[in-house]
């Protein structure tokens, strides 16, 4: 005798075997759990049949990872639960705002990223910290003479090759500050420059090559 077999915890089908014969009774078979005499239908593509407890049912099975529309990942685990709308295999694609709002913000990020990058001044690189700013304008405020030493210790600057010396002039210092400012002055107009640029793909492949890294200083 056929016996047909069903998973305990969904109920699903799994398969079917022959009854080993009672050898205690004459013509009986030993059914074991989970297990049943009566054959199930063949289920039509993307289901399975499962058991009830009576009789077999045809079940959609979308068990599986889904993306919803904001792709964050969802899980299906039960037989007969549809997926809801929304929801897709892979995740979606960016639309055109999307992607030109991630552009956007890149583009801003690294703006800020690189008004923080040392700049040349007179053969040295320099990185403008907030302590030197403080210092500038405490001196400028004591009206400090451009021949005089500023009361400032080495390495309020933030050089990448050597100290600043105490000895460098208001004016000397003065004219650091400006080309420190130049720096995200100009930079703000770059970025302004890209971003007017990404605003006029239309297309998120087109966006998403854009790219925003050149014509910084």
């Amino acid at each position: 005798m056929q016996i047909y077999h069903y998973s305990p915890v969904t109920g699903e089908y799994l398969g079917s075997t022959v009854a080993s014969a009672n050898p205690l009774e004459s013509g009986e078979y030993l059914i074991p759990a989970n297990a049943v005499t009566v054959a199930p239908d063949a289920p039509t593509e993307g289901s399975v049949m499962a058991w009830s407890g009576a009789a077999w049912e045809e079940l959609v099975d979308n068990r599986g990872t889904y993306y919803d529309a904001d792709r964050v990942v969802q899980v299906i685990t039960d037989l007969g639960e549809a997926v809801p709308e929304g929801w897709t295999a892979e995740p979606r694609e960016d639309t055109v705002p999307e992607a030109m709002g991630k552009a956007i913000a890149a583009i801003q990020a690294y703006c800020d990223y690189k008004d923080v990058q040392p700049f040349l001044f007179e053969e040295e690189y320099y990185k403008v910290t907030d302590a030197v700013l403080n210092t500038i304008n405490y001196c400028t405020l004591l009206g400090t003479a451009d021949a005089d030493p500023l009361p400032m210790n080495d390495g309020k600057w933030d050089n990448y090759d050597a100290s600043v010396s105490t000895s460098m002039t208001l004016g000397d210092l003065k004219d650091l500050y400006k080309a420190g400012y130049e720096v995200p002055a100009y930079n703000y107009g770059i970025m302004k420059v890209h971003i007017a640029a990404v605003m006029s793909l239309t297309t998120v492949s087109a966006i998403e090559a854009y790219d925003y890294t050149i014509g910084w200083h």
